[in-house]
C-alpha cells in the first residue's frame, strides 16, 4: 500500500470538522517537517484512532520505527495490502469495527508499537525484518 502526501499543514485541510478534529491530536504549528508534499511513502500499518484513520509511515530513516499521520494528509496510490497482514477489529459501542491493519506481530500485540518506539531489541529487529 502505497500514499502520496498531499499536505504538510493542517491549515490545508479545508473541512473545519476534521482540521478541528485533528489538531486535538496534532499539536504542531505549519508544516510538519518529517513530510514532503508530492512524495510518496509506503504504508507500514493502517489504524482506526482518534475517531479517524491514521497510517503509519516510516518517514524519518534511520529511524527504528514509523511515525502516524491522518489519511487526510494524503492520497492512496495503490491500494493493495501487502500480503500476510492482518486484521485486528475491537467492539465499540456494541459494535464490532476494525482497529488495525499491518504485519500480524503487531495486529496481534497491543504494545507493540511502544516496544518499537522504546527500543526493544526484538521487536526492532522483527520491524526490521518485516518493513518492505
Amino acid at each position: 500500500m502505497r500514499v502520496k502526501c498531499i499536505k504538510d499543514d493542517l491549515s490545508n485541510i479545508i473541512d473545519s470538522e476534521v482540521r478541528e478534529r485533528l489538531s486535538q491530536t496534532i499539536h504542531i504549528t505549519g508544516p510538519i517537517t518529517t513530510l514532503d508534499v508530492g512524495k510518496e511513502y509506503l504504508v507500514q500499518a493502517v489504524e482506526v484512532w482518534e475517531g479517524g484513520v491514521w497510517v503509519y509511515l516510516q518517514t524519518y530513516l534511520p529511524g527504528e520505527y514509523p511515525y502516524h499521520y491522518p489519511i487526510e494528509m494524503f492520497e492512496v496510490v495503490d491500494n493493495k495490502l501487502p500480503e500476510g497482514w492482518s486484521v485486528q477489529f475491537e467492539e465499540k459501542n456494541g459494535n464490532i469495527t476494525f482497529k488495525r491493519i499491518c504485519i500480524p506481530e503487531w495486529a496481534d500485540d497491543e504494545e507493540f508499537y511502544a516496544k518499537l518506539i522504546d527500543g526493544d531489541p526484538k521487536t526492532v529487529a522483527l520491524y526490521r525484518k518485516k518493513m518492505r
